[in-house]
């Protein structure tokens, strides 16, 4: 049975930090020679899957320190994770430079026609640090390894390697009706360097929610940083089992909206072979969120060209750390979005009882006309991670997620199979019969259509079924679900036909 690993984030305790700082810059020290020694490349390319980099490591590296057996462990296997990820980037790179020398060609449609739309993270990535090589030396660089001559080891370590050793956690614990994962874990000692008389066993009780407390699964070895506030993370990580794939004619389509976020609608073939709509149409607004998303975007607008203008060093520096936390804030924020996003379309699917998710191509969007520059930005910034979440989350419930693609999907009408007409924005009419509705919602059933394999220039429209009772049941219930997902703007929401005044505001990484 296929299994889904997911990261929670919890606060750890603080005296951790300098131990993490302590051992980040002796990983830097012993990485770059890693990293120019092509012997160390083939063996991590070699190596078989599952094995821990470590092993690899261990008769390679000495640290010319005393180091707990299992932290030097740990410390290896962080690196040669660092490394093997620079080696997949290294190879792409090679890849993106064979079929084109232009890092401004590397876009999602390009990725998705050579098969690299899997890699997308690491091209965007890849692409912005190529085009500022070229703005700084008017050349592309000869290798990745000049793109990326030095590697750096972040105030980070993963303990997967750990027995027990290094991080000893004991379970959870209930105290005043607070919920808290407690152990202990190996730490140095403040203002004190690397050596064998400087580590002691620390205990350590961090709370943590009740959704993950009650979590029975299996659970692996944590990881641990620190953030870009300075705090201590633990990543608590589960591995949980997905559910076995359901396989019905009920789909749930999706199509991403000219001014909303989302358009949800279920439908499904019956026996008979005949389409029908059994649920309402679902549109995801979040304009007061939209709001916020294009006042960070002018703030950073307004900083840049500040930062244009600006030759005094001090004010620069300033500057550049305003447009940072920003662009934070607005990565935060786009997450937080992701997530809400991906757990209505999961919520509505369970509610409805449909096997398939069927969305739209993201290919698809780049030649959409969006209703204003705003709705450009937050598709371009998370349509890809809502995607992404709501994959993950459907393999947990036994969902199918398909992509179907969107041409012409609110061209047509989806009763008679003419070509209508959008006198209105965002309204579809059809001068054939008279068929009139949202444009979104026309696209929702053409997408429907198109995974029903029925030509859109076909006049097979689809009937109408009454939603259970037990479907309306839950619907209501739908609304306190989405209550424990928001957190900190009032009337942020519209899930019409329902309206959400919230005051706490979560959006959590998974239905619970």
């Amino acid at each position: 049975m296929s299994t889904t690993t997911l990261s929670y984030p919890l606060k750890f305790i603080n005296s951790f930090s300098h131990t993490l700082k302590s051992l980040s810059p002796v990983m830097c020290e012993k990485i770059n020679p890693l990293w120019n020694d092509e012997s160390v490349f083939e063996e991590l390319i070699s190596a078989r899957r599952g094995l821990k980099v470590y092993k690899i490591l261990e008769p390679i590296v000495d640290f010319n320190t005393y180091l707990p057996s299992r932290v030097k462990r740990c410390m290896l296997e962080t690196m040669g994770r660092i490394l093997k990820s620079q080696l997949e980037r290294s190879a792409l790179y090679n890849n993106l430079c064979e079929l084109t020398s232009n890092p401004d060609e590397w876009t999602y449609d390009f990725l998705k026609k050579n098969d690299f739309a899997s890699k997308y993270n690491y091209v965007k990535n890849i692409r912005s640090q190529t085009q500022k090589f070229i703005d700084e030396h008017k050349r592309l660089p000869a290798s990745y390894h000049e793109l990326v001559p030095k590697l750096l080891v972040g105030e980070f370590i993963t303990m997967a390697p750990d027995d027990g050793q290094f991080i000893k956690i004991k379970g959870t614990s209930e105290f005043k009706k607070k919920r808290y994962l407690t152990g202990k874990i190996k730490v140095l000692k403040e203002r004190s360097s690397v050596s064998r008389k400087s580590w002691k066993w620390e205990e350590f009780q961090i709370s943590m929610p009740d959704f993950i407390a009650d979590k029975q699964e299996d659970v692996k070895p944590p990881d641990i940083r620190i953030n870009a506030e300075g705090q201590v993370i633990i990543d608590y990580k589960i591995e949980i089992a997905n559910q076995k794939q359901e396989n019905n004619n009920r789909i749930l389509s999706i199509d991403y909206g000219l001014r909303k976020l989302l358009v949800i609608t279920c439908f499904e073939m019956t026996d008979e072979g005949l389409p029908v709509q059994f649920s309402r149409p679902f549109f995801v607004d979040i304009k007061g969120v939209q709001n916020k998303i294009e006042r960070i975007h002018q703030e950073i607008d307004r900083l840049k060209a500040k930062l244009s203008k600006s030759t005094d060093k001090k004010k620069i520096k300033i500057l550049k750390r305003e447009i940072k936390l920003r662009w934070k804030k607005l990565k935060k924020l786009s997450k937080e979005l992701e997530h809400l996003a991906s757990n209505i379309i999961i919520a509505i699917a369970k509610i409805h009882n449909c096997s398939t998710i069927v969305i739209e191509d993201l290919r698809g969007l780049n030649g959409k006309k969006f209703a204003r520059r705003l709705n450009r930005r937050i598709y371009r910034t998370i349509r890809a991670g809502i995607f992404e979440k709501l994959t993950y989350k459907a393999d947990l419930i036994g969902k199918t997620v398909k992509t179907v693609f969107p041409a012409w999907t609110s061209q047509f009408c989806p009763k008679c199979g003419e070509c209508g007409d959008h006198k209105n924005y965002g309204e579809f009419t059809c001068s054939h019969c008279g068929y009139s509705g949202n444009r979104d919602y026309i696209a929702t059933q053409n997408i429907a259509r198109k995974f029903f394999k029925i030509s859109l220039k076909s006049s097979t429209g689809f009937g109408y079924i009454s939603e259970s009772a037990s479907a309306a049941v839950t619907a209501g219930e739908f609304l306190s679900k989405i209550d424990r997902w928001l957190n900190g703007w009032k009337k942020c929401l519209n899930v019409a036909p329902f309206i959400v005044e919230m005051k706490n505001w979560k959006a959590y990484p998974l239905i619970v």
